[in-house]
């Protein structure tokens, strides 16, 4: 039979999913700006190009 939780148990395990919920959101942040430079790039290419072949 597994032991009680103790307040103890129980902080910690509070804190560890606290953890990973920044860890998540910090994750979900990071990939919004990488998602973000990507399509930053993209159009600058874009019109970089667009540029070279127009004729005015």
């Amino acid at each position: 039979m597994a032991a009680p939780e103790t307040d103890v148990s129980k902080t910690t395990i509070s804190l560890v999913a606290s953890e990973a919920n920044h860890m998540e959101s910090a994750v979900s942040a990071l990939k919004r700006r990488l998602n973000d430079d990507k399509r930053c790039s993209y159009e600058l290419l874009e019109s970089e190009l667009q540029a070279e072949h127009d004729p005015s």
